[in-house]
């Protein structure tokens, strides 16, 4: 799945030249039952060193090496002859195989570098081809070698809901009310009746209503002096921008061993003396970018919905604050939330008179009031906010070693082109 099949037979035949010439004395016991294909005896025998050991390993799972070598367009699906019901089990013996040689790929011998290549490399395309080349009811068809997006998606169950185009599945509705600091204390003005409020929380949120004149006409001399603004806006719904129901647990192990695997057969390879400006060390790197992709794939840019999810997840409170404040909590810019299609979010003219652009303060909805933590909110938003949260909250960056919600949708794209 990674190589291309010419790069494959090149890069093999050149391991398995030095591979044969690395034997060791055939006098001993473990070279005795090599020689009689006697693998089990091997993993059991504690006489036997690494090498042997994780090449018996490889062999129990049922690779032949020279059968890989003689077939240049063989998959490793086909190679294996690996089925729903025997995947686990190979892959099972190549981690066996890898763990064994990883300690030694760098000081070891040829041989034993050339036996943790071949485990990382079987153990990363088993370990897809296991969990998603597996077919789905549409029709795909299972261990064929080729990864479909549909596929993946019912791996993850993270399909996306067509809410592309006039909608985009959320509802968050702009106020009058303005969030503002001034002395180090956060306000409500209510521009509408003109009225002022504590916010004690700063959360956004009117509680106690300034009631001396002074105070307030104090307070609204001169917003220019206010060191941040933010338009209060309350999100009353949020789409759930999951169709399918994946198991979020599985899908962070995967993705966490996958890149854990790309970096073994990148160490694999460096070991055995590849240069790391290789064509076969690129493929890796290109791989590795369609699992850590930094989000850029059309699912993502064709749904705002499950962009702004994202966004969402990582810049809100999710739990309430017994101790604190929301200062830091719940803020967005007007234009990134409008670069992710929620247009609806704008100041009004109010926002002329501020020396500092407003943002946004949310509030999420909960019954008939509004909260600064969303796992108290109404289902309509609680739902999709902890099946996004689920799948991680920090920013998505492209190659950072973190797999986020957003990455997941679009490897799903990435891989099966």
């Amino acid at each position: 799945m990674i190589f291309k099949n010419k790069l494959k037979l090149v890069i093999l035949l050149g391991i398995l030249f030095f591979w044969m010439g690395c034997v060791s004395d055939e006098s001993n016991k473990c070279e005795g039952d090599k020689l009689d294909e006697d693998w089990t005896a091997i993993v059991e025998n504690e006489d036997c060193n690494a090498e042997q050991k994780g090449e018996a390993y490889l062999a129990l799972g049922g690779f032949n090496y020279f059968k890989w070598v003689e077939d240049s367009e063989a998959s490793i699906v086909d190679v294996l002859s690996l089925t729903a019901s025997n995947w686990s089990t190979k892959l099972a013996y190549f981690l066996k195989a890898l763990n064994i040689t990883r300690p030694l790929y760098l000081s070891g011998s040829n041989s034993v570098k050339t036996t943790y290549f071949f485990a990382a490399f079987l153990t990363m395309n088993v370990y897809l081809s296991g969990t998603l080349d597996n077919g789905v009811p549409d029709g795909t068809t299972a261990f064929d070698g080729n990864i479909e997006s549909s596929e993946v998606d019912a791996f993850t169950g993270t399909s996306v809901n067509d809410n592309s185009g006039d909608s985009d599945g959320t509802t968050l509705s702009p106020t009058q009310l303005y969030q503002f600091q001034s002395d180090d204390l956060f306000y409500v003005w209510d521009t509408a009746t003109n009225k002022v409020y504590e916010d004690t929380l700063d959360d956004g949120s009117a509680d106690s209503e300034i009631t001396t004149p002074a105070t307030v006409a104090s307070l609204l001399a001169d917003p220019t002096s206010w060191t941040v603004v933010n338009q209060v806006a309350y999100l009353d719904e949020l789409t759930d921008p999951l169709s399918g129901q994946g198991d979020p647990d599985s899908v962070i192990v995967f993705t966490s061993n996958l890149l854990t695997y790309l970096g073994d057969l990148e160490n694999a390879m460096l070991g055995l003396g590849i240069d790391s400006s290789s064509d076969s060390i690129k493929q890796i790197i290109e791989f590795r970018a369609k699992l850590d992709n930094g989000a850029q794939c059309t699912s993502l840019k064709d749904n705002p919905n499950l962009g702004l999810a994202q966004l969402f997840v990582a810049n809100t409170q999710k739990e309430q604050i017994t101790d604190g404040s929301y200062k830091e909590q719940n803020n967005f810019s007007i234009t990134e939330l409008a670069t992710l299609g929620e247009s609806d979010v704008s100041s009004d003219s109010s926002s002329d008179i501020f020396s500092v652009e407003p943002g946004i303060k949310m509030l999420f909805k909960a019954g008939t009031t509004y909260i600064p933590y969303w796992n108290g909110a109404d289902p309509a938003i609680k739902t999709a906010m902890t099946n996004m949260a689920l799948f991680g909250t920090s920013d998505v960056k492209a190659g950072d070693g973190v797999m986020t919600f957003s990455e997941v949708i679009c490897a799903s794209e990435l891989l099966s082109q």
